[in-house]
């Protein structure tokens, strides 16, 4: 009879974790979807060291959709006067593989100085980022161009990767709410796992 209480609180345990585990996701998604629909006016961003764009697929090395959005942000910040030079991530492989170098012949194209846009190292979001802090040095403040369901993950990512971060929301990337549940579920569980295990285990909510 003694031991029956604590044995039945001991058979709750996993219940209780995996409820845990559920509501904490829970959370972590109203807060994503909350960040999503923050989207500050390029005037209302401060002045940073620099841009990072993190590249997305160029079909026939042409900017798809995606990526001209947040191309177009990127234009925006840069000729706002937000910061004096614009680093592009280059994909090492999937979709986007080899698209930081489109970006950045985008941006020439629109009279950015080659001079000021650099391409950085191939490899992954996490890997720019942390590219991005060894070339302008820890705690460096930066504008990440993101989609708007991206900013918690990117803010995220790159402060991890030692970046003091403020979010830009690539034109025309929010959409309705029921045309984003799966990819709101995919950046939730993304800032869920990143702020428990840290955000390199979470690279699959990757913008």
């Amino acid at each position: 009879m003694f031991l029956f209480g604590p044995l039945a609180l001991l058979r709750k345990v996993p219940a209780l974790i995996v409820l845990g585990a559920v509501v904490y996701f829970v959370v972590s998604g109203v807060q994503v979807y909350n960040a999503s629909k923050a989207a500050p006016a390029v005037d209302a961003i401060a002045p940073a060291q620099a841009i990072v764009v993190v590249a997305a697929p160029a079909p026939g090395g042409r900017p798809g959709a995606t990526f001209s959005g947040r191309l177009q942000e990127t234009l925006l910040l840069y000729r706002a006067h937000r910061a004096p030079k614009v680093l592009v991530s280059d994909p090492a492989s999937g979709a986007a593989a080899g698209a930081g170098g489109v970006g950045a012949r985008w941006l020439e194209s629109q009279q950015v100085p080659a001079s000021a846009v650099m391409v950085l190292p191939p490899g992954s979001a996490n890997s720019a980022f942390e590219s991005a802090a060894a070339l302008l040095g820890q705690g460096t403040h930066v504008i990440v161009v993101a989609d708007a369901l991206d900013q918690l993950w990117t803010a995220g990512a790159a402060s991890a990767a030692g970046l003091d971060p403020s979010v830009a929301v690539a034109v025309g990337s929010e959409k309705p709410f029921y045309r984003e549940l799966g990819a709101l579920a995919t950046q939730a569980a993304g800032v869920a796992v990143g702020r428990v295990a840290g955000y390199g285990t979470a690279s699959f909510a990757a913008p």
